[in-house]
């Protein structure tokens, strides 16, 4: 999670993912989304309640379309899935991010390897996308990318 690997405020920060419409007039209809929340299975404790953030903003960041829903309504495996989230058809300009904000309560999966510079830690206090990297040390960084998807047609 952004709140958890960078130490920043995860309420104003989100997983940032830069996409390409495959075609004019591609209608975005799903956010697929790897995530986990923790959940016990051996005790059946399901995690409190709380509240992810889906943006969709265009090259500008300009907002496009928000949703807000818990997570226990989608992640609640011990092991991170591949979930998906349905939004009413949107159509998409040519550039355009997919923003979550897990808000530190779940995990987002994240591909350490062939990191393809399209992966942003959003900053929504000034706008600014911050390229996911994890830091090896003070001189070497890796590109990232949050698992993250996009389905339409």
């Amino acid at each position: 999670s952004a709140g958890q690997d960078w130490g920043l405020n995860s309420f104003f920060f989100g997983e940032a993912v830069k996409f390409t419409a495959p075609e004019p007039g591609w209608k975005l209809k799903q956010i697929k989304v790897l995530g986990w929340n923790y959940y016990n299975e051996s005790s059946m404790a399901v995690p409190s309640p709380s509240n992810f953030l889906v943006e969709i903003r265009d090259e500008e960041l300009n907002l496009l379309y928000r949703l807000a829903d818990t997570q226990n309504a989608y992640f609640t495996e011990k092991v991170p899935v591949l979930r998906a989230i349905n939004i009413p058809p949107l159509a998409m300009p040519e550039v355009f991010y997919v923003i979550f904000y897990d808000r530190s309560i779940m995990k987002i999966g994240v591909e350490v390897e062939n990191g393809s510079g399209n992966s942003y830690v959003y900053n929504s206090l000034n706008g600014e996308m911050i390229p996911a990297e994890f830091r090896i040390d003070e001189s070497n960084a890796t590109k990232v990318n949050w698992i993250i998807r996009a389905a339409g047609e």
